[in-house]
């Protein structure tokens, strides 16, 4: 299913979606990146997503990172959520 058609289907629902991620659609998963909200400061990294499949159901992927001694690699948490992503098939 294109995105197009999932923008529709979702606002058809009643749902308001602001915008659609192209990043996290592959075409070896089934879902789309429906909201983001992240942040970043020195040792601490946040990344929370809300995911829709293609069936219609919804998940929630949240991670927080923290080391009060180190400065934070974004891409590793980046990496980590979207290998979530992944394992659930979604």
């Amino acid at each position: 299913m294109c995105l197009e058609k999932l923008y529709k289907r979702y606002k058809s629902l009643g749902f308001v979606v602001v915008g659609i991620s192209n990043i996290a659609i592959e075409d070896n998963m089934s879902s789309i990146r429906l909201g983001y909200k992240g942040g970043s400061d020195y040792g601490v990294l946040q990344s929370t997503q809300l995911l829709g499949s293609r069936s219609g159901r919804f998940y929630c992927i949240s991670a927080t990172w923290n080391d009060r001694n180190e400065p934070l690699e974004r891409g590793a948490l980046s990496e980590i959520v979207e290998r979530i992503a992944r394992l659930l098939r979604v």
